[in-house]
């Protein structure tokens, strides 16, 4: 499968090209350019060492992430122009407010990195790629926020310093974060993430959620509340996590059907967002209930506006009925539903 390589860049290039130069040239874009033809790749950057131990191909895309500094750009570009020759494809993109601004780098840039990431590799999966991350340049805390990514997307993560002679892969295990944190509060994210917020409105409609969700909010000093790095990482996982199951097939009973087309706009917007938990494994597992004695099951547990009664069939999800208000779900559980007692099955 060809992949997209994601590179973090550094200033090492142009740390080396200087130090080779010894000061006797101008360092632009044509002087790094003619150090990389003269200079072997394990040498000349820790970003060139670690894509030769990748070993780039003809059907690999290289995207070069740099931070909003000259010398950074600098940098990128030269990779991007070497490196066009021996794949498919090579791209730029500068990473506003990430910098030597410690404040806005805190504040914004550490973000927009992460919304890159994200972004780049939902764009690259959809398209049937594969994705890797080279973070082996740029700042470490870039560095350490582009594991992060990784991790919590399932995308390998590869690392090398100038001086290694081994190319080194975190290896995109499943780390552990409750995503029903957000599907819970899918409505206040989804409205966080439209626009800039003031603090003092977020503040009002977050009163009453979970502290979880304290965890990933930022208040900045433009007066306004935003995702947090790692809460943008987060949200971005559990949104790639929906996207991915996207295609698991629902089927809703006779009654069910009857329910969700009987149902006003306010609560058919419920209905769907049960059918997008239900349909990712990860989501139904964490807030599955048992109808014990009874051969169904129930999603979400706890209190929860909305329900959805199934089962699972085959790798189907069976939708028996849905419940738009709590005391509508305990008086049909108190006539003892069973799978048969739902009929006439068609996909959703």
């Amino acid at each position: 499968m060809p992949r997209t390589i994601i590179v973090t860049v550094g200033t090492s290039l142009l740390g080396n090209a200087r130090r080779a130069a010894a000061g006797s040239a101008a360092m632009d874009i044509h002087a790094l350019r003619a150090y990389l033809k003269i200079t072997k790749r394990v040498t000349s950057s820790a970003e060139m060492n670690s894509l030769d131990r990748m070993n780039v191909d003809g059907g690999d895309d290289l995207l070069f992430i740099h931070s909003a500094t000259d010398d950074a750009h600098l940098c990128a570009e030269a990779l991007a122009d070497y490196w066009e020759s021996h794949c498919h494809g090579t791209g730029l993109q500068e990473l506003k407010d990430v910098g030597p601004n410690a404040q806005k780098f805190r504040d914004g840039g550490l973000r927009g990195l992460v919304r890159v990431l994200v972004e780049q590799i939902a764009r690259s999966e959809k398209a049937g790629r594969s994705v890797a991350i080279n973070a082996t340049g740029g700042y470490k805390v870039q560095i350490a926020y582009a594991t992060l990514v990784g991790l919590l997307l399932k995308v390998p993560v590869y690392y090398i310093h100038e001086t290694m002679n081994e190319l080194m892969e975190v290896p995109a295990v499943p780390l552990g974060w409750d995503l029903s944190v957000i599907f819970d509060n899918e409505e206040f994210f989804g409205w966080l993430d439209e626009e800039p917020r003031q603090t003092t409105d977020v503040n009002d409609r977050k009163a009453n959620l979970p502290g979880a969700v304290n965890m990933m909010l930022t208040d900045e000093t433009d007066g306004c509340t935003y995702l947090s790095a790692v809460g943008e990482a987060i949200y971005g996982a559990y949104r790639a996590s929906l996207a991915a199951t996207i295609q698991v097939p629902i089927q809703l009973s006779s009654t069910a059907r009857r329910t969700y087309d009987a149902a006003s706009p306010a609560v058919r917007a419920l209905f769907d967002r049960l059918i997008r938990g239900l349909r990712n494994r990860t989501l139904r597992d964490a807030r599955l209930h048992s109808l014990t004695p009874l051969d169904l099951l129930a999603f979400p547990s706890g209190h929860q506006t909305a329900r959805a009664v199934f089962y699972v069939q085959d790798d189907v999800v069976m939708v028996c009925d849905f419940f738009g208000q709590h005391t509508k779900y305990d008086a049909a559980l108190a006539k003892r539903p069973m799978r048969a007692s739902y009929s006439s099955f068609a996909p959703f």
